[in-house]
């Protein structure tokens, strides 16, 4: 694990603050959003403006500080797509994420 500064929000280096993760942690959150799995209320996220500046801001701070649905996001994709089942797992390799050795 990447060593933090003092004051790193908890989960910022949970998910991994590279591009790679994030965009793979978006694409399944879109992928489930259209096909009705994951909802805004549910989530507290602005998934109907996915991409934009509110919607990254949303998120980040939500996984950073383990608030509400962030709390479940922090842990990573897969887990993520564990706890919320409802036929999400499917949509893991769809976004990008690799299962193997899981």
């Amino acid at each position: 694990m990447a060593l933090m500064s003092p004051g790193t929000p908890p989960g910022f280096a949970t998910i991994g603050s590279g591009y790679h993760g994030y965009a793979a942690l978006i694409e399944w959150l879109n992928l489930t959003y259209q096909a009705g799995i994951l909802s805004e209320a549910e989530t507290g996220l602005p998934l109907s403006r996915m991409g934009s500046i509110e919607f990254l801001e949303t998120l980040v701070k939500k996984i950073c500080y383990r608030e509400g649905f962030g709390n479940i996001l922090a842990d990573g994709t897969i887990r993520a797509a564990q706890r919320v089942g409802k036929g999400s797992e499917k949509f893991l390799s769809k976004a990008g994420v690799s299962t193997k050795n899981q």
